[in-house]
């Protein structure tokens, strides 16, 4: 039984709906529309609306174009700046998690089936699920042909910085905690999570973050490097340097089509990334939490096992492609690949190039990552889903996503876990069980383990999750100590 719920935020009253258990509001804007003038420049604050604001429904996704793995996405905007709030009927203050959707920073939306903020609101939590600029209007830098659109690469985080500001006003009239605030994203979101953990705009926003198949490598390190996919983009759009400033007036209809030639041509993988400009982005994610950024947040990161075996278009044991690499060059990955092959000869081409790529994209990321954050006294937790699909088009694998089963409930008809088949139902439990602990407490524990080690550079512990859950010390260490240096 659902009913109207009229509430009171800083920009002004809004109507939702409630059950016994839960508020839910959605399509609530938290910057100006970036639409105009405005395409391809940072967000604008938002001024208080007029009247009594209807959040029931849905807004528009990020423009971006469709793909069966995700499903269809629904309507789409370049007005799409908007977040959706899930939060208890019980009195807070509650801890809030800020879900940051993943695909590759040029697909998804926050409102997919799968995020579905209902399990955590009804466990204590407030649930923030946001929308940001994708693909050539939020990661693309146009700044070495357009110089007033310097930073344009960087406009999807300033979309996440500022609907992080949102919350930080207005979250406490869902019942929300501004002080326990856990970002949370997986795959591209993930990612932009390790981004926002090295922007100084944007700390002491959120105290916890959750790195689901991430890193702090994936970022263009200047202008220089990303200039090339600008100019290739301008090409596919049938412009030049002296008409390129027609790209802030051009149909979107044209600005997808380009995308999608660029996406098709250049050959290099995750094209659309952050280019790192010396001051809102000072340096690479990994370098600055290196360097001790966000050392009081506590992080619990991790990846799947088999990550690469959702990626992979043909066989995995065809030759390597550019478009397939996010983080190093080809001629790079075919070492990596020779070194690979004399190591783990047992394994077979398709099998070493599951590891290698999973390596390559995730895993190495994500354990430096973590490493650097210990390494200045960050409070840091790692794991790794072991889980083996049982049905599906990936049996046998622990792919990439396959843990998102694992993070909402209840589980949807979301296209992209079709590929993963059956969960094993205790396991989610647990699961569902090792995020809320987090995001409550920042205590990582899992059912039946009675403790958690943290990560640390000697025993690198991290925690096993599969039918048994365990701690492991340093896994696959000897796969590890290929990649020293390489990165």
């Amino acid at each position: 039984m659902t009913a109207d719920f009229l509430l009171h935020t800083k920009c002004g009253p809004l109507v939702g709906v409630t059950s016994d258990t839960v508020g839910i509001f959605k399509n609530i804007p938290y910057a100006h529309p970036p639409v105009g003038e405005r395409r391809f420049k940072p967000p604008q604050k938002l001024e208080p609306w007029p009247g009594t604001r209807d959040a029931k429904a849905f807004g528009a996704a990020p423009m971006q174009l469709e793909v069966p793995m995700v499903g269809k996405i629904g309507p789409m905007s370049e007005d799409c700046l908007t977040l959706n709030i899930w939060a208890p009927k019980t009195p807070g203050p509650h801890p809030v998690m800020f879900w940051i959707f993943g695909g590759a920073n040029i697909l998804g939306s926050a409102s997919q089936p799968i995020y579905d903020g209902t399990y955590y609101a009804e466990n204590g939590i407030v649930f923030v699920s946001v929308n940001y600029r994708l693909g050539v209007l939020g990661c693309l830098e146009l700044g070495t042909i357009i110089p007033e659109l310097a930073g344009s690469s960087l406009n999807g985080l300033r979309d996440l910085v500022a609907a992080l500001e949102w919350v930080h006003d207005n979250i406490g009239s869902f019942g929300g905690d501004p002080a326990m605030v856990t970002i949370m994203g997986q795959s591209a979101g993930a990612k932009n999570v390790c981004a926002l953990m090295a922007i100084p705009a944007v700390q002491g926003l959120f105290h916890r973050a959750v790195v689901q198949s991430g890193g702090g490598h994936t970022v263009y390190v200047s202008s220089d490097e990303s200039a090339p996919v600008a100019n290739a983009f301008l090409a596919a759009a049938d412009l030049t340097n002296e008409s390129a400033d027609q790209l802030v007036t051009l149909p979107i209809d044209a600005l997808m089509a380009a995308q999608g030639k660029l996406l098709q041509s250049f050959p290099k993988g995750f094209l659309f990334r952050p280019t790192v400009d010396g001051s809102f982005l000072p340096r690479r994610p990994i370098d600055a939490v290196r360097a001790g950024a966000s050392r009081n947040v506590a992080l619990l990161i991790g990846t799947c096992r088999d990550e690469a075996i959702t990626l992979f278009q043909g066989p995995p044991e065809l030759p390597f492609e550019g478009r397939q690499i996010a983080n190093i060059s080809l001629g790079e990955m075919q070492a990596m690949d020779a070194l690979y092959g004399k190591a783990f000869p047992q394994l077979g081409t398709a099998e070493w190039h599951i590891n290698v790529l999973t390596a390559e994209e995730y895993w190495v990321p994500s354990v430096e990552f973590a490493q650097a954050h210990a390494a200045t006294g960050g409070n840091t937790y790692m794991y790794r889903f072991d889980h083996k699909s049982v049905s599906g088009r990936l049996t046998g694998y622990a792919g990439h996503g396959a843990d998102l089963s694992y993070t909402w409930s209840p589980l949807s008809a979301d296209p992209f876990l079709q590929f993963f088949g059956a969960v094993n139902e205790a396991l989610r439990q647990k699961m569902l069980a090792m995020w809320c602990s987090w995001i409550k407490t920042g205590a990582a524990e899992i059912a039946d383990v009675p403790h958690w080690n943290p990560y640390e550079a000697v025993s690198r512990w991290t925690m096993r999750l599969d039918q048994k859950c365990e701690m492991i010390a340093d896994p696959v260490r000897e796969e590890r100590n290929l990649w020293n240096g390489v990165l």
